[in-house]
């Protein structure tokens, strides 16, 4: 079943200084129950095209479908809900509230849900972080964990809605090995249960994990 399909995509940006073509003419689709991995140079458009899809950055001309919906017939808090319910990030650098606990960084996607509880939440939180090794770093702050600790919490802050969609930007770019292998697996176990996993990284390591692999270059998909 298809998650995402791209029809003649394009994104071009325009500066004073000159216009920049990122994306050229992009046809891809991608499927739940699949890993998909994105090559590439730095600048080459990957890291653009997971923004398009994660409804964060807007194409300059052609169409995305998402669960068969193209979204350009959508109002933008319906792309927001999608966002929130249906679209999972995870980034190279984390972004969790340095305020919050373990457990708050997880529960927050779901108080803006609304579709839970403050109790249910709290549960939800629990299994999430347990899933990820994380039981007994619940109650810490950012500052208080790892690098590969934040990036776990920020993987289990990404399945708090059980979205179908996870989009990865270079989720282990500042891990060691041990955190990139613990990772990788478990985005690969996701997409072994149904979800779409599509991910951009430079590492070699990521490729034995990945159904597909995509490489853009200059903008343009190599496949």
């Amino acid at each position: 079943m298809k998650a995402v399909t791209i029809s003649n995509l394009t994104k071009i940006y325009n500066t004073k200084a000159k216009t920049v073509t990122a994306l050229k003419n992009i046809n891809v689709e991608f499927e739940f129950g699949k890993f998909y991995l994105i090559t590439g140079h730095s600048g080459s458009g990957k890291s653009t095209l997971l923004r398009i899809i994660g409804l964060i950055d807007n194409a300059t001309s052609g169409d995305i479908f998402l669960n068969g919906t193209n979204i350009k017939e959508l109002k933008s808090k319906q792309l927001a809900d999608i966002r929130n319910k249906e679209i999972g990030f995870i980034f190279q650098e984390f972004f969790l509230d340095k305020f919050l606990t373990a457990r708050e960084n997880v529960t927050i996607p779901m108080l803006i849900n609304k579709s839970f509880s403050a109790q249910e939440a709290k549960i939800r939180s629990n299994e999430l972080l347990a899933a990820m090794g994380l039981s007994a770093r619940a109650n810490h702050f950012p500052k208080e964990l790892s690098g590969g600790e934040q990036q776990r919490v920020a993987i289990a802050r990404s399945l708090a809605n059980n979205p179908n969609i996870i989009l990865a930007d270079e989720p282990t770019g500042n891990l060691d090995i041990e955190n990139e292998i613990f990772i990788f697996e478990k985005l690969k176990e996701m997409s072994n249960n149904g979800k779409c996993i599509i991910m951009v990284s430079h590492s070699k390591d990521a490729l034995k994990y990945a159904d597909k692999v995509l490489e853009i270059e200059n903008g343009e998909l190599k496949c």
